[in-house]
Formats: structure tokens, C-alpha cells, sequence
């Protein structure tokens, strides 16, 4: 279908192709001129009109839980061409009425390509464990209820999940009932966003475990007994300065330029298996925030107590600075090691602390706070 339909708007624009010696040079069309007659003629690649025909498709049939059908959906078809190029074509053959070029739409041919690009972006981001495909059969001709799973654009802002891949015009998404969506921009954004239902999640707690471990860097940190999503502490970093700054908006906004960790911040990371990272917060210069995607394992174990209490935080700090040789603007926090398994899920995260472990982070966060607070005042004054 791409090859039948856009492959003119393709090589116009020379899109990227595999084939590149064997682009078409020209292309087919036929004229019909005033005295009724018609005649066959090749038009140049460099002087064919840009035109192709743009599909307008309702959502797939199944998020909205339509019955089986057969039949293609209600839809809306336009015809896209540039007047400029149209009228110098004319003007080429004298006594011209019309001119047919040949374009031609096959719904299934399109949905089934739609089909092959959304499984493939899912097994690639996903894998093939702990949910059902919904696409094989479809992309092998087997399955006659193509608009139940492929059409129009669908919203994501209600997503469990949401993940764009920019440059790509790809985004995955999955909704509140477990449905694994697809919206796929094609032909350079010319064409309406299309949606592709690629699979179904069955059992979330084996999803998100699953896609929690498909990470390189994840993988990486199992040596140490725990296993989180790539960005996991990178994820709860952010977090911490984002309370911090709102902190210091709320109470010390005369404060704010210089506040530490507010104008820009890095941080170094340490593995405590089986369940804390030692975060060491450092103030910087730099705009941009910089950190391990991986901890390291911590190279002393002369440490205080583990699990951590209230009681113990005075002596976690002092040991940090000693230890780790810390600067007055740098800053140890334990971080309990919760992983929901969503991206951007921090406060999933933090429903999974215990209570005790709860309350150790806020008083750590209190001390923190308090440390930078003096900081800043004996910087003041």
C-alpha cells in the first residue's frame, strides 16, 4: 500500500529507502483533452504534481468496545495536491481538460502496514512477555475486523503510560483497561496520526515487574541484588529538589538564587543491597543535572545501622562526610528502594515505603533542608 499509494509524494521528497538506485524516474498518468480524446503519457519525477490522498479514520473499534464488523468504518478520504505544480503540468499539454493520475486506496493494505510498524515499536520497547498480542494475526491477513484495532488517533492523556519517541512520530501508551496503544504519524507528518491497539495487559503486576527489568542499566544493577527501571534514580533526584524549590518558593523566595541545588545540581549514587541507594546530592554550576543511571556498590561496609531509623540519621550523616569526604555544599540522603515498575511514578513509589521507612525519609528531607537553610544564612550574613 506505501508503495502503491505515496511511493510518488515518497520519492519526491526522497524519503529514506533501501532502494535507492531503483527510484522511479518518472511516473504514469493519462490526459484528457477537450475533443474527448485521452492519451497515455510519463511525467517526470522532478515535474509530477504533489498529490496523494490523506485517509480520516475513527478511533479502533475495540476502546470503545464497538461490535465486530467487517466493513470498513465510517470514514473521510481528501485529496491533497499543490495548484502551482498542477497548473505548470497543464500548461505543458495545450487543449488538456483533465489529467488522471493514478491513486488508489486499499484500507487493509494501509492498516496492515500501520499494523507491522505499531507490533514491531511495541516488541522493541516491550518485549513479548507478560501481555497478549493483539497484531500477528491481523498483519498475516488472518484476522477481518481490521478497524477493530486500527484507526484514528487516540488521546493519551489518560494513559497508565505514556511514552513518545521523538523524531519517530511513534508514541505508546496504555489505557486504564490494559489495552497497549499505538498513535503512528507517517509520510513525514502528512498524513492524519493513525492508532493501532497492538496488545492487551492481562496481569499488571507481571507487566510491570517485566518492563521494570527490560532496562540495560537495570539488568546491570541485579549484581547488587535489586533491580529498578533505568531512570529510577534519576526520577526520585528530581523529585527531591522539585520539594525542596517549592519549599524555598513557599517560605524563602528572597533566598531562591542562592539556595543549593536550585541553579543546578549533580549527584553521585551507591548501592546498599537489598533495599537502599545512598544518594549524594552536590550543588553546582551546571544548568544541566548529572548522574549515574547505575549505582555503585558502596565501598564500605563500616557503616551504621541498617534498616535506618529516626535515631539514626545524625549518625548516617557524619558517617557520609567522613567516609566520602563531602564537601559543605554536598548532601547524603537513603533512599528505601521501591520500584513500582511506571515511568515517572515516584509517588507510586513512595505508596510502597513502610511506614517506619516513610517516616526516615521525611526526617532525612527536614535535615536537609535545615543543613541548606543554615547554609544559606551563614552565606547571608
Amino acid at each position: 500500500m506505501d508503495h502503491i499509494t505515496y511511493l510518488p509524494l515518497r520519492t519526491k521528497a526522497k524519503f529514506p529507502t533501501g532502494h535507492k538506485n531503483n527510484r522511479p524516474k518518472s511516473f504514469k498518468a493519462t490526459i484528457w483533452k477537450t475533443d474527448g480524446s485521452s492519451q497515455k503519457i510519463e511525467i517526470p519525477t522532478s515535474k509530477y504534481p504533489t498529490s496523494y490522498l490523506v485517509v480520516h479514520l475513527p478511533p479502533p473499534g475495540v476502546l470503545s468496545n464497538a461490535a465486530l464488523s467487517e466493513k470498513n468504518p465510517e470514514m473521510k478520504i481528501n485529496f491533497i495536491g499543490s495548484q502551482d505544480e498542477l497548473d505548470a503540468l497543464f500548461s505543458e499539454y495545450p487543449d488538456t481538460e483533465a489529467i488522471e493520475f493514478s491513486s488508489e486506496i486499499v484500507l487493509s493494505d494501509l492498516c496492515r502496514m500501520l499494523a507491522k510498524i505499531a507490533h514491531g515499536f511495541t516488541v522493541l520497547h516491550l518485549g513479548t512477555e507478560s501481555y497478549t498480542p493483539l497484531l500477528p494475526s491481523l498483519i498475516l491477513g488472518n484476522y477481518s475486523y481490521v478497524s477493530h484495532l486500527v484507526g484514528g488517533a487516540v488521546p493519551l492523556d489518560k494513559s497508565c503510560i505514556n511514552e513518545s519517541i521523538n523524531g519517530y512520530g511513534f508514541e505508546l501508551s496504555i489505557n486504564d483497561t490494559g489495552y497497549i496503544i499505538i498513535n503512528i504519524d507517517i509520510i513525514g507528518g502528512r498524513l492524519p496520526t493513525y492508532a493501532v491497539v497492538a496488545g492487551l495487559v492481562t496481569d499488571w503486576n507481571a507487566f510491570w515487574t517485566n518492563l521494570s527489568h527490560r532496562s540495560k542499566e537495570g539488568k546491570r544493577e541485579y549484581a547488587h541484588g535489586m533491580r529498578t527501571r533505568g531512570m529510577f534514580i534519576h526520577e526520585w533526584v528530581i523529585w527531591v529538589v522539585k520539594i525542596i524549590r517549592h519549599f524555598v518558593e513557599r517560605d524563602f523566595a528572597n533566598l531562591m538564587t542562592r539556595w543549593p541545588l536550585l541553579a543546578g545540581y549533580s549527584f553521585d549514587a551507591y548501592a546498599l543491597p537489598p533495599t537502599y541507594y545512598l544518594i549524594v546530592l552536590k550543588n553546582t554550576p551546571e544548568e544541566i543535572p548529572l548522574g549515574p543511571d547505575v549505582a555503585v556498590t558502596l565501598p564500605y561496609n563500616d557503616h551504621p545501622n541498617l534498616p535506618p531509623s529516626i535515631s539514626d540519621i545524625d549518625a548516617w550523616q557524619q558517617w557520609c562526610r567522613n567516609r566520602l569526604s563531602l564537601s559543605h555544599d554536598q548532601w547524603p540522603i537513603l533512599l528505601p528502594v521501591h520500584d513500582s515498575g511506571k515511568s515517572h511514578n515516584v509517588d507510586g513509589d513512595y505508596q510502597m515505603f513502610s511506614e517506619v521507612e516513610k517516616k526516615f525519609w521525611y526526617a532525612q528531607l527536614q535535615c536537609l533542608f535545615n543543613a541548606q537553610l543554615q547554609q544559606v544564612h551563614n552565606f547571608t550574613y
